[in-house]
């Protein structure tokens, strides 16, 4: 259409309605939009915390330490024990350990 208003864009709106130029389309349900913004919030978390491994990991790595396969609950200890030889990389690993826990 070359003149773009409200009243144009209303009169092609009903023109689609009267010859069946459109598609029904579903609109989800409010519990499954729900459900689907909870799952997508937790797999930003789960992939933040995963993260946060590695970054540890990264971080203690490059001072030729190496956390090695470990258990989800021993991490912290592990990479604590690793890094309490050297205060200024202890002073580095205990808060992304902080923010592990609250994560």
């Amino acid at each position: 259409m070359p003149v773009k208003t409200d009243r144009t864009d209303a009169r092609a709106i009903a023109q689609m309605v009267r010859t069946g130029w459109f598609r029904a389309v579903h609109v989800k349900s409010e519990l499954s939009q729900e459900l689907r913004a909870l799952l997508t919030a937790r797999r930003l978390l789960v992939g933040k915390l995963r993260d946060i491994d590695n970054g540890i990991r990264g971080v203690l790595r490059g001072f030729g330490l190496k956390v090695g396969p470990i258990g989800e609950r021993a991490f912290p200890s592990r990479a604590r024990e690793l890094a309490a030889d050297r205060r200024s990389l202890a002073a580095v690993i205990e808060p992304l350990l902080q923010v592990r826990e609250t994560l």
